[in-house]
């Protein structure tokens, strides 16, 4: 309610009538307003929020800039910050549908791999660190598909889990390759 309200435009009011949001920035790179304000020793202020998309995904960007000499320098202050703020996101894959992060390979030569079981993006800022650890399962005998494990991303203070498949079969030797290979049962 409270968005909707400061990236309001106009209202009509009763008893006062019309009203004008002053924030000459809504609609503009994505503001959705927040409050402006003018005070006597600090200047011209707007505590502003803006929407911008990168790649696929949408940021909300929440900023403010105090004490320009008025609202004549506040707003291209403003979009100048803005700017330099949306430049900084970018879209980066995480992983692939179908990409390799461990393999598997057993003493009867069937090798198979723990694949990514989707394909996931995220949106950093800057050169905010990725980190990524592989956990597969310990896997004997599996159907292709099966649950291989999963590879946690950390960026930031954000955790993105991509859950891994098995890339094939991993069969049963078979009794014949027991009894020869006695060690491996």
């Amino acid at each position: 309610i409270v968005a909707d309200i400061v990236n309001t435009r106009t209202l009509d009011l009763p008893v006062v009538g019309i009203v004008h949001n002053t924030n000459k920035l809504l609609g503009m790179d994505g503001v959705l307003g927040i409050k402006t304000g003018t005070l006597e020793n600090a200047g011209s202020d707007l505590l502003f929020a803006a929407k911008h998309k990168v790649g696929d995904q949408e940021v909300m960007i929440v900023g403010v800039v105090l004490g320009a000499a008025d609202h004549d320098a506040l707003y291209p202050a403003v979009r100048a910050l803005l700017r330099a703020v949306q430049d900084g996101f970018h879209a980066v894959t995480l992983a692939t549908k179908g990409q390799v992060f461990a393999q598997y390979s057993t003493p009867w030569q069937e090798p198979a791999n723990a694949i990514a079981a989707k394909g996931v993006r995220a949106v950093v800022w800057s050169d905010t660190p990725i980190d990524a650890v592989t956990v597969k399962k310990d896997l004997r005998f599996a159907a292709k598909g099966a649950n291989a494990g999963e590879v946690t991303f950390t960026i930031g203070t954000t955790v993105v889990h991509v859950p891994l498949s098995l890339d094939r079969v991993i069969g049963d030797p078979g009794p014949w390759w027991r009894l020869v290979n006695p060690v491996h049962r």
